[in-house]
């Protein structure tokens, strides 16, 4: 829990899976530069998540999290079960 009371996660390993996805380009080895370069970019990101996910994921993102979500508080209306 984080000094407001939230529950932030602590992230030591990510795996980033994008399916059957695929980088199209009109030229062959832009389309296999383009592609080298994003595979390249996961396998940083999936490894660097061992020494600075906490970090990115619980001080960064995790106050951008709890104002998206509003803090988690909802406003419930329910009808009076009292006429009038």
């Amino acid at each position: 829990m984080d000094p407001n009371g939230y529950l932030d996660p602590v992230v030591y390993d990510v795996d980033i899976k994008f399916g059957s996805s695929y980088l199209y380009h009109d030229n062959k080895y832009m389309a296999f530069v383009m592609h080298q370069f994003v595979y390249f970019a996961i396998v940083i990101i999936e490894n660097s998540v061992y020494f600075v996910g906490d970090y990115i994921f619980s001080n960064m993102m995790g106050p951008i999290v709890d104002k998206a979500l509003g803090h988690y508080k909802t406003e419930v209306t329910l009808q009076s079960p009292f006429p009038g």
